[in-house]
């Protein structure tokens, strides 16, 4: 199932030291050390560790060409055909800034092999939050608000990665709706950011419509750090019952999934985190957003409505 050709590795982030202790305990079919020495992390070696490493792995994710593996108690690796690499770069960018106080992975390091591209992280315990959320009292889903309330409020408070929207090297911007967009060049404000998001090849039919909206689109939002996917299954939790009652705590243990994050305006959290309504519905979670931390913004929810229009 995880078979990799053994090929040389492009490395587009060093591997750290605990990826190459993991794989050092790989053998292959003849049962010899399939790293003999500290490989470089361009060495072919790599693939047969690698490929070890994920037919020993416990996958707790998958879809289509994409998989989450857990290789050990603390590490996990993303693994997909055009995987972006901007989740580890926003992850790096807030364990660069904080001490922890922003629960998310911490990344150890990616390479491609062949068409594939895997990402090393640390894992985040507990489970999605989407798995359990339609069994959680109203008490439980507010403190889970509240936690994310603090959470997000400590994200916008980072610095930003470079004078650009987006994330990256160079930065770039994200757009996903039915299908993903990433502007072609650096965009240094709002008003860049809007003409991204009304560009494309519009027919005659639409083309209207785009300068009907455009005028709709505010170019003064503050530009903050953003996770652009907040929904119950990039939340992971930790549901525990109180042994002496018959209540439970649960409690945020991290964020995951950075790929659509980045330095974007102050409003594209909230209106990205309501994706989840449509087509894919999530109960009653628009209720219990966390608007302290992320704001309220129905104008630009509603003017994304046309936007959506317009190019999808």
């Amino acid at each position: 199932m995880f078979s990799i050709p053994v090929q040389t590795p492009v490395v587009h982030q060093p591997l750290v030291s605990e990826v190459h202790d993991l794989l050092h305990k790989y053998r292959d079919s003849n049962g010899q050390d399939c790293l003999l020495t500290r490989a470089r992390d361009d060495d072919p070696a790599i693939c047969l560790a690698l490929s070890s490493a994920l037919q020993n792995g416990k996958v707790l994710w998958g879809h289509f060409s994409r998989a989450v593996i857990q290789l050990d108690e603390h590490i996990v690796v993303k693994l997909g055909h055009n995987l972006l690499l901007t989740g580890a770069e926003v992850m790096a960018h807030i364990h660069k800034h904080t001490n922890s106080d922003i629960p998310v992975p911490k990344p150890l390091g990616a390479i491609s092999i062949g068409k594939t591209t895997y990402m090393f992280m640390t894992r985040v315990e507990g489970s999605p939050l989407d798995k359990l959320w339609p069994t959680l009292s109203n008490e439980e889903k507010l403190s889970i608000r509240d936690q994310l309330d603090v959470i997000l409020a400590k994200l916008r408070k980072l610095p930003l990665p470079s004078q650009y929207l987006g994330i990256g090297n160079p930065p770039f911007c994200i757009d996903c709706r039915m299908w993903l967009r990433t502007s072609n060049t650096h965009l240094k404000n709002e008003t860049q950011f809007n003409q991204f998001l009304l560009s494309g090849n519009h027919t005659p039919v639409t083309a209207p419509y785009v300068e009907f909206v455009r005028p709709m689109l505010r170019a003064d939002h503050r530009i903050v750090m953003t996770h652009g996917d907040l929904h119950p299954r990039n939340i992971m939790v930790v549901r525990e019952q109180d042994p002496s009652q018959s209540t439970f705590s649960i409690t945020v243990t991290g964020i995951i999934d950075w790929e659509l994050g980045g330095a974007y305006p102050e409003y594209w959290e909230f209106i990205k985190s309501l994706n989840t309504m449509y087509p894919v519905r999530q109960g009653d979670w628009a209720f219990f957003l966390p608007q302290k931390g992320m704001g309220t913004y129905f104008a630009e929810f509603a003017i994304d409505h046309f936007v959506e229009k317009i190019v999808s």
